[in-house]
C-alpha cells in the first residue's frame, strides 16, 4: 500500500517516521507562497517542508513533486509521491548527491553516494526502525534510485522566485571538492 497525500495529512506515525529519517515535516499546514510560480502558475499545494525551510510542492493535475530550496534552487525532485517517498526513505542524503553532481552528471552522483551515505547523521537504531516501518507500507528499494533522482531533476520546468528564475538543483561540486573526503583519502 503506497503512501498517499491523505496519509501524509492524517497519519502522525508516518509523518514522525519520515521526520526521523530525513527531517521533513510532511504536514506543514501552511498556505502556498505567492512569490513562487511553477510554469507561470501559483496554483499548487505545499505537501512538506524540510528542516532548512525548503518546500515540496505539487500542482493540481500533475503527480510531479517540485522542490524549492530556501537557497533559491528549485526543480522537479520526483515523478510522483511514491517516487518521493522511495527517495527519502532509501536515499535521505539525496541533497548531497545533487550538490556533488558536477552540474548534473549522474556518474558523479553515483561516486558521491557511498561517501554521502557514510556521513549521513542520525541515531542508527531509530533510523533503521523508521525505515523498516515505512518499507512495511510498501516503500521498497528501487533498482536505481540515483538514476530516478537524476531523471526527475533533469525534467524541464520553469520555477521562479519573485519573478526570477530559480537556480538548478544540481550543484557544481564533485566529491573531491569536499575537504572531509580529501582528509579521509589522504
Amino acid at each position: 500500500m503506497p503512501v498517499t497525500l491523505r496519509d501524509l495529512a492524517t497519519n502522525a506515525d508516518i509523518r514522525d517516521r519520515i521526520f526521523l529519517i530525513c527531517d521533513i515535516d510532511a504536514a506543514p499546514d501552511e498556505p502556498a507562497p505567492n512569490w513562487i510560480t511553477i510554469d507561470g502558475s501559483t496554483d499548487f499545494s505545499v505537501i512538506a517542508r524540510d528542516g532548512t525551510g525548503g518546500l515540496f510542492l505539487v500542482m493540481p493535475g500533475s503527480p510531479r513533486i517540485v522542490y524549492a530550496s530556501s537557497e533559491g534552487q528549485a526543480g522537479v525532485i520526483a515523478a510522483g509521491l511514491e517516487e518521493l517517498m522511495t527517495l527519502i526513505v532509501t536515499c535521505p542524503y539525496y541533497e548531497s548527491l545533487l550538490q556533488y553532481s558536477g552540474n548534473g552528471n549522474v556518474d558523479e552522483m553515483r561516486r558521491a553516494a557511498p561517501f554521502s551515505e557514510e556521513s549521513w547523521m542520525g541515531d542508527e537504531d531509530e533510523f533503521a526502525a523508521a525505515r523498516a516501518y515505512l518499507k512495511e507500507l510498501g516503500i521498497a528499494e528501487p533498482k536505481d534510485v540515483i538514476g530516478a533522482l537524476h531523471r526527475a531533476v533533469s525534467t524541464p520546468i520553469d520555477v521562479r522566485f519573485h519573478d526570477q528564475p530559480a537556480m538548478p538543483l544540481f550543484g557544481r561540486f564533485v566529491i573531491e571538492d569536499n575537504p572531509f573526503y580529501r582528509m579521509q583519502k589522504g
